[in-house]
């Protein structure tokens, strides 16, 4: 269980700071101890599946800032 002094200290930080906590918390993570369940390994494996037999419906990082970028005006 957290401590609850650890949590009072946590809500004092701004947004901000709380999601890099966030992700430097995540970060320390071993992926290997992450757990995955198994409907998302069968997600996975259909995606990889996918992207392994339609190579050319990937699009590339640029491509998706670029919509997303459109979208947003």
């Amino acid at each position: 269980m957290i401590r609850p002094a650890l949590i009072a200290e946590v809500q004092k930080l701004s947004p901000t700071e709380r999601l890099e906590l966030i992700s430097a918390v995540w970060d320390s993570l071993p992926h290997a101890q992450l757990p995955v369940s198994d409907a998302e390994k069968r997600l996975l494996d259909q995606r990889l599946a996918d992207a392994e037999a339609n190579p050319d419906d990937e699009s590339s990082l640029s491509d998706v800032v670029a919509r997303l970028e459109h979208r947003s005006h």
